[in-house]
């Protein structure tokens, strides 16, 4: 089950995802935290697509 906390931290609507993920590097990291913030929630948007989209389709926020 390696790699499925991720997921399950989505599915608890209760869990506060960045607060419990900062938490987690800042504890594994020894050569300072790596921060997860809201954009990291969401996937860029491949550009072909938004292309395609005829100015429907924007890019998540945080990948501009």
């Amino acid at each position: 089950l390696e790699n499925q906390r991720w997921i399950d931290l989505f599915r608890h609507p209760e869990s506060d995802v960045i607060a419990i993920m900062n938490d987690h590097l800042a504890a594994e990291r020894e050569d300072g935290p790596w921060v997860i913030d809201a954009h990291n929630l969401l996937y860029p948007i491949p550009q072909f697509e938004i292309e395609s989209s005829d100015d429907l389709v924007t890019q998540n926020p945080g990948y501009n």
